[in-house]
């Protein structure tokens, strides 16, 4: 795989995920090999086209990115990066590809989907990995979320969208200034809830940690879910309870060690895969209903 058959698989399609910073396309490689091609895109709106400030945002964002993999992409629940380069015309400057590593987390959030304990703490388990080999670089990821957990046909997750993570200092400097870290539904009562809220470099190694016990939870009983729902899942589903302490643990404890994670969430990924559904569960807010799944045939181009 290089640039130029990138961009040929991503010629006249329309992206497959749109974010923030770029859209993602997934395709098949000549070789047999799926793929993610990321792009800086050009815009939403006719007026951002030639808006240099917004653009600079995009290119940092996947630049951001393509470093990261570069450094980190090694590692077994990471992504692996293909190549990388830029455009030679047009607004999408930069492109980077790499090995497509399964389908996101987030139908994981919607109370009507089925669900088990065991895949829940095996997914949760890369993750905590990644995000202890990240700390150990002084790094943090930023945006820890189940649409940023991908896991594939063969069960191998991964933790991806590195657009925004950052070394510590400079998280650090730029909450100081007035920014803020992570996601903000899956970190927006970090400040509040850390023992010291002064302390910027606490708040940022914090950020990973809470943002990771926000998706437990969302795993364990949907997101919007009631206080009855939560109640008669911990009752019903036998080691929801564990999961649930390890959340709890993940956005209560900020120097829970990463390793202690791993190794509770493991031994949980290895019991009995009973399936079950929080919606039959008490009081649910916001369920969609009959939520599609995307099928291999769709995700791949041919």
């Amino acid at each position: 795989m290089d640039i130029i058959e990138a961009r040929s698989l991503i010629k006249g399609r329309k992206p497959n995920y749109s974010g923030g910073g770029g859209e993602v396309y997934i395709a098949m490689s000549k070789t047999g090999i799926p793929v993610a091609i990321k792009t800086t895109h050009p815009g939403r709106r006719p007026s951002e086209l030639f808006d240099l400030d917004k653009i600079m945002v995009r290119r940092e964002i996947l630049k951001r990115e393509i470093d990261c993999a570069l450094r980190f992409g090694d590692h077994p629940n990471i992504p692996s990066l293909l190549c990388y380069g830029n455009f030679p015309f047009g607004h999408r400057a930069d492109i980077m590809v790499q090995q497509y590593a399964g389908t996101s987390a987030k139908n994981l959030r919607y109370p009507s989907t089925p669900r088990s304990i065991s895949d829940i703490a095996s997914r949760a388990t890369s993750v905590a990995r990644v995000l202890g080999y990240l700390e150990q670089n002084n790094v943090v990821h930023q945006d820890v979320k189940p649409s940023n957990i991908l896991t594939t046909d063969q069960g191998i997750t991964s933790l991806a969208d590195f657009g925004i993570a950052m070394h510590w200092g400079e998280a650090s400097t730029r909450l100081s200034q007035g920014f803020s870290t992570g996601t903000p539904s899956y970190t927006s009562k970090l400040k509040k809830s850390t023992p010291k809220s002064k302390d910027c470099l606490g708040i940022v190694k914090a950020a990973d940690r809470f943002a990771l016990g926000v998706t437990l939870t969302e795993f364990l009983f949907g997101a919007n879910s009631s206080p009855d729902l939560r109640r008669e899942v911990l009752e019903s589903v036998s080691n929801s309870d564990r999961i649930f302490d390890v959340a709890n643990s993940l956005m209560g404890d900020y120097n829970m060690p990463w390793d202690n994670v791993v190794d509770t969430l493991q031994e949980i990924s290895g019991i009995d895969p009973v399936m079950y559904s929080p919606a039959v569960f008490g009081t649910v807010d916001d369920v969609p209903v009959n939520i599609p799944d995307i099928t291999r045939e769709d995700r791949i181009v041919p």
